[in-house]
Protein backbone atom coordinates (compact mmCIF):
# COMPACT_ATOMS: atom_id res chain seq x y z
CA UNK A 1 0.00 0.00 0.00
CA UNK A 2 1.41 3.38 -1.03
CA UNK A 3 2.27 5.61 1.93
CA UNK A 4 0.15 8.74 2.19
CA UNK A 5 1.66 12.16 1.67
CA UNK A 6 1.29 14.43 4.68
CA UNK A 7 1.21 14.20 8.45
CA UNK A 8 -1.87 13.28 10.48
CA UNK A 9 -2.62 14.58 13.98
CA UNK A 10 -4.01 12.26 16.64
CA UNK A 11 -6.19 13.64 19.41
CA UNK A 12 -4.95 11.91 22.55
CA UNK A 13 -4.52 12.46 26.22
CA UNK A 14 -6.32 14.09 29.08
CA UNK A 15 -4.23 14.48 32.24
CA UNK A 16 -6.34 13.51 35.24
CA UNK A 17 -5.88 15.53 38.43
CA UNK A 18 -7.21 14.79 41.91
CA UNK A 19 -9.11 17.64 43.51
CA UNK A 20 -9.23 17.06 47.26
CA UNK A 21 -8.71 14.68 50.17
CA UNK A 22 -11.22 13.44 52.69
CA UNK A 23 -10.61 11.83 56.05
CA UNK A 24 -6.87 12.42 56.08
CA UNK A 25 -5.09 14.05 59.04
CA UNK A 26 -4.65 17.77 58.34
CA UNK A 27 -6.75 17.36 55.17
CA UNK A 28 -7.89 21.00 55.22
CA UNK A 29 -4.31 22.25 55.11
CA UNK A 30 -3.37 19.74 52.41
CA UNK A 31 -6.43 20.62 50.34
CA UNK A 32 -5.51 24.29 50.46
CA UNK A 33 -2.08 23.44 49.07
CA UNK A 34 -3.65 21.18 46.41
CA UNK A 35 -5.92 24.04 45.34
CA UNK A 36 -2.94 26.39 45.05
CA UNK A 37 -0.92 23.81 43.13
CA UNK A 38 -3.77 23.20 40.68
CA UNK A 39 -4.28 26.95 40.27
CA UNK A 40 -0.68 27.47 39.21
CA UNK A 41 -0.74 24.33 37.05
CA UNK A 42 -3.82 25.52 35.15
CA UNK A 43 -2.19 28.90 34.64
CA UNK A 44 0.94 27.35 33.17
CA UNK A 45 3.28 27.93 36.10
CA UNK A 46 4.59 24.42 36.68
CA UNK A 47 7.42 25.54 38.95
CA UNK A 48 5.02 27.11 41.46
CA UNK A 49 2.63 24.16 41.18
CA UNK A 50 5.43 21.72 42.06
CA UNK A 51 6.37 23.86 45.06
CA UNK A 52 2.88 23.64 46.58
CA UNK A 53 2.43 19.94 45.88
CA UNK A 54 5.78 19.23 47.55
CA UNK A 55 4.69 21.30 50.56
CA UNK A 56 1.58 19.11 50.78
CA UNK A 57 3.73 15.95 50.65
CA UNK A 58 5.83 17.19 53.56
CA UNK A 59 2.65 17.23 55.66
CA UNK A 60 1.50 13.80 54.50
CA UNK A 61 2.40 11.57 51.56
CA UNK A 62 -0.87 10.86 49.77
CA UNK A 63 -1.78 9.34 46.43
CA UNK A 64 -3.74 12.37 45.07
CA UNK A 65 -0.86 14.78 45.69
CA UNK A 66 1.69 12.48 44.06
CA UNK A 67 -0.68 12.10 41.12
CA UNK A 68 -1.00 15.88 40.71
CA UNK A 69 2.76 16.29 40.98
CA UNK A 70 3.13 13.71 38.21
CA UNK A 71 0.68 15.63 36.01
CA UNK A 72 2.82 18.77 36.27
CA UNK A 73 5.98 16.83 35.42
CA UNK A 74 4.19 15.17 32.49
CA UNK A 75 3.00 18.50 31.10
CA UNK A 76 6.58 19.78 31.14
CA UNK A 77 7.81 16.54 29.49
CA UNK A 78 9.85 15.48 32.52
CA UNK A 79 8.67 11.93 31.93
CA UNK A 80 11.03 10.20 34.35
CA UNK A 81 9.85 12.26 37.32
CA UNK A 82 6.24 11.94 36.15
CA UNK A 83 6.50 8.14 35.99
CA UNK A 84 8.04 8.02 39.47
CA UNK A 85 5.28 10.22 40.90
CA UNK A 86 2.48 8.11 39.39
CA UNK A 87 4.18 4.91 40.57
CA UNK A 88 4.35 6.35 44.08
CA UNK A 89 0.67 7.35 43.90
CA UNK A 90 -0.30 3.79 42.98
CA UNK A 91 1.86 2.27 45.72
CA UNK A 92 0.04 4.44 48.26
CA UNK A 93 -3.38 3.69 46.73
CA UNK A 94 -3.67 1.00 44.06
CA UNK A 95 -7.28 2.08 43.45
CA UNK A 96 -6.29 5.53 42.09
CA UNK A 97 -7.55 5.42 38.48
CA UNK A 98 -6.23 8.91 37.73
CA UNK A 99 -2.64 7.80 38.35
CA UNK A 100 -3.11 4.67 36.23
CA UNK A 101 -4.54 6.67 33.31
CA UNK A 102 -1.74 9.20 33.60
CA UNK A 103 0.87 6.45 33.66
CA UNK A 104 -0.58 5.22 30.38
CA UNK A 105 -0.17 8.71 28.91
CA UNK A 106 3.45 8.88 30.09
CA UNK A 107 4.11 5.60 28.29
CA UNK A 108 2.45 7.03 25.17
CA UNK A 109 4.66 10.11 25.25
CA UNK A 110 7.69 7.85 25.70
CA UNK A 111 6.68 5.78 22.65
CA UNK A 112 5.99 2.65 24.71
CA UNK A 113 2.63 1.94 23.12
CA UNK A 114 2.28 -1.64 24.37
CA UNK A 115 2.55 -0.32 27.92
CA UNK A 116 -0.02 2.38 27.17
CA UNK A 117 -2.47 -0.29 26.03
CA UNK A 118 -1.69 -2.43 29.07
CA UNK A 119 -2.31 0.34 31.59
CA UNK A 120 -5.43 1.66 29.87
CA UNK A 121 -6.88 -1.85 29.65
CA UNK A 122 -6.83 -1.90 33.46
CA UNK A 123 -8.96 1.25 33.36
CA UNK A 124 -11.31 -0.24 30.76
CA UNK A 125 -11.87 -3.26 33.04
CA UNK A 126 -12.12 -1.14 36.22
CA UNK A 127 -15.53 -1.82 37.82
CA UNK A 128 -16.27 1.71 39.05
CA UNK A 129 -14.43 4.00 36.63
CA UNK A 130 -16.29 7.13 35.51
CA UNK A 131 -17.87 7.12 32.06
CA UNK A 132 -15.75 10.10 31.01
CA UNK A 133 -12.53 8.33 31.95
CA UNK A 134 -13.67 5.14 30.22
CA UNK A 135 -14.38 7.02 26.98
CA UNK A 136 -10.94 8.63 27.02
CA UNK A 137 -9.31 5.28 27.84
CA UNK A 138 -10.83 3.70 24.72
CA UNK A 139 -9.88 6.71 22.58
CA UNK A 140 -6.29 6.76 23.86
CA UNK A 141 -5.98 2.99 23.49
CA UNK A 142 -6.98 3.48 19.86
CA UNK A 143 -4.23 6.09 19.46
CA UNK A 144 -1.67 3.63 20.83
CA UNK A 145 -2.83 0.94 18.36
CA UNK A 146 -2.60 3.55 15.59
CA UNK A 147 1.01 4.36 16.51
CA UNK A 148 1.79 0.64 16.33
CA UNK A 149 0.32 0.54 12.82
CA UNK A 150 -2.62 -1.66 13.80
CA UNK A 151 -5.34 0.45 12.21
CA UNK A 152 -8.12 -2.12 12.56
CA UNK A 153 -7.58 -2.41 16.31
CA UNK A 154 -7.41 1.39 16.47
CA UNK A 155 -10.75 1.73 14.67
CA UNK A 156 -12.35 -0.79 17.04
CA UNK A 157 -11.23 1.25 20.05
CA UNK A 158 -12.42 4.52 18.52
CA UNK A 159 -15.76 2.94 17.64
CA UNK A 160 -16.21 1.81 21.25
CA UNK A 161 -15.55 5.37 22.43
CA UNK A 162 -18.16 6.64 19.95
CA UNK A 163 -20.73 4.09 21.17
CA UNK A 164 -20.18 5.40 24.71
CA UNK A 165 -20.50 9.04 23.58
CA UNK A 166 -21.58 9.78 20.02
CA UNK A 167 -21.05 13.51 20.59
CA UNK A 168 -17.32 13.26 21.31
CA UNK A 169 -15.36 14.59 18.33
CA UNK A 170 -11.94 13.06 19.10
CA UNK A 171 -12.60 9.41 18.20
CA UNK A 172 -14.28 10.46 14.94
CA UNK A 173 -11.21 12.47 13.91
CA UNK A 174 -8.89 9.69 15.03
CA UNK A 175 -10.88 7.08 13.15
CA UNK A 176 -10.64 9.33 10.10
CA UNK A 177 -6.87 9.18 10.49
CA UNK A 178 -6.99 5.38 10.56
CA UNK A 179 -9.02 5.24 7.36
CA UNK A 180 -6.69 7.81 5.80
CA UNK A 181 -3.64 5.65 6.54
CA UNK A 182 -5.46 2.79 4.82
CA UNK A 183 -6.16 5.12 1.85
CA UNK A 184 -9.92 4.76 2.29
CA UNK A 185 -10.36 8.47 1.75
CA UNK A 186 -14.15 8.44 1.43
CA UNK A 187 -14.58 6.83 4.86
CA UNK A 188 -11.90 9.11 6.28
CA UNK A 189 -13.64 12.25 4.99
CA UNK A 190 -16.93 11.02 6.42
CA UNK A 191 -15.41 10.73 9.91
CA UNK A 192 -13.56 14.04 9.65
CA UNK A 193 -16.73 15.87 8.64
CA UNK A 194 -18.60 14.25 11.53
CA UNK A 195 -15.92 15.48 13.94
CA UNK A 196 -16.21 19.01 12.53
CA UNK A 197 -20.00 18.89 12.80
CA UNK A 198 -19.57 18.14 16.50
CA UNK A 199 -16.74 20.62 17.04
CA UNK A 200 -16.14 23.34 14.46
CA UNK A 201 -12.68 23.92 15.98
CA UNK A 202 -11.46 20.36 15.45
CA UNK A 203 -8.10 21.18 13.85
CA UNK A 204 -7.15 17.50 13.55
CA UNK A 205 -10.12 16.86 11.25
CA UNK A 206 -9.41 19.90 9.05
CA UNK A 207 -5.80 18.76 8.80
CA UNK A 208 -6.94 15.26 7.81
CA UNK A 209 -9.17 16.65 5.06
CA UNK A 210 -6.16 18.58 3.81
CA UNK A 211 -4.09 15.39 3.71
CA UNK A 212 -6.81 13.74 1.60
CA UNK A 213 -6.77 16.64 -0.89
CA UNK A 214 -2.96 16.60 -0.91
CA UNK A 215 -2.98 12.92 -1.87
CA UNK A 216 -5.62 13.55 -4.52
CA UNK A 217 -3.50 16.31 -6.06
CA UNK A 218 -5.94 19.10 -5.15
CA UNK A 219 -3.27 21.42 -3.77
CA UNK A 220 -5.36 24.61 -3.53
CA UNK A 221 -8.04 22.78 -1.56
CA UNK A 222 -5.38 21.12 0.62
CA UNK A 223 -3.88 24.53 1.45
CA UNK A 224 -7.33 25.82 2.40
CA UNK A 225 -7.83 22.97 4.86
CA UNK A 226 -4.34 23.32 6.38
CA UNK A 227 -4.88 27.08 6.77
CA UNK A 228 -8.23 26.37 8.38
CA UNK A 229 -6.68 23.90 10.81
CA UNK A 230 -4.15 26.50 11.92
CA UNK A 231 -6.81 29.16 12.25
CA UNK A 232 -8.61 26.85 14.68
CA UNK A 233 -5.44 25.87 16.54
CA UNK A 234 -2.18 27.69 15.90
CA UNK A 235 -0.35 24.85 17.68
CA UNK A 236 -1.48 22.22 15.15
CA UNK A 237 2.05 21.09 14.26
CA UNK A 238 0.87 18.58 11.64
CA UNK A 239 -0.90 21.28 9.60
CA UNK A 240 2.19 23.51 9.69
CA UNK A 241 4.40 20.64 8.52
CA UNK A 242 1.88 19.83 5.79
CA UNK A 243 1.96 23.43 4.58
CA UNK A 244 5.72 23.08 4.10
CA UNK A 245 5.26 19.74 2.31
CA UNK A 246 2.73 21.41 0.02
CA UNK A 247 5.12 24.29 -0.74
CA UNK A 248 7.86 21.86 -1.72
CA UNK A 249 5.51 19.87 -3.97
CA UNK A 250 4.16 23.04 -5.59
CA UNK A 251 7.70 24.33 -6.20
CA UNK A 252 8.66 21.26 -8.27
Amino acid sequence: MKKIEGILELMVGVAWTCVSLEGEPQSDQINELIDLGLFYHKNGDGKEAVKYFKKALKISETSPVYNNLGVVYMQTDDLGKACNAFDRALKLDSSCPQALCNLGLVMYKAGRFDKTIEFLNYIIKWPEVSKEMLIHAHNDTGCAHFRKGDYEAAKNSFETAIVLDSNFDRPYANMGNSYCEQRDFDSAANRYNKAIALNENCSSAFNGLGVIELNNGNFDKAKEYFDNALSKNNFCVAARVNQNILKKISAN
